[in-house]
């Protein structure tokens, strides 16, 4: 396999060609509410719940 030079690249390498899906939450922190949901497939998908 190639591994990119630069740490972040590995990092990104390594989520896109993950085997499982991983899920990064966050809450919302401008007073809307709702969280931050962060995958494989979507970046910064705002749900209100």
């Amino acid at each position: 396999r190639f591994f990119p030079s630069m740490k972040e690249d590995i990092f990104e390498f390594c989520i896109a060609n993950a085997e499982c899906m991983t899920l990064g939450v966050r809450k919302q922190s401008n007073g809307m509410g709702g969280y931050i949901l962060n995958s494989r497939w979507q970046k910064n998908f705002w749900l209100l719940a």
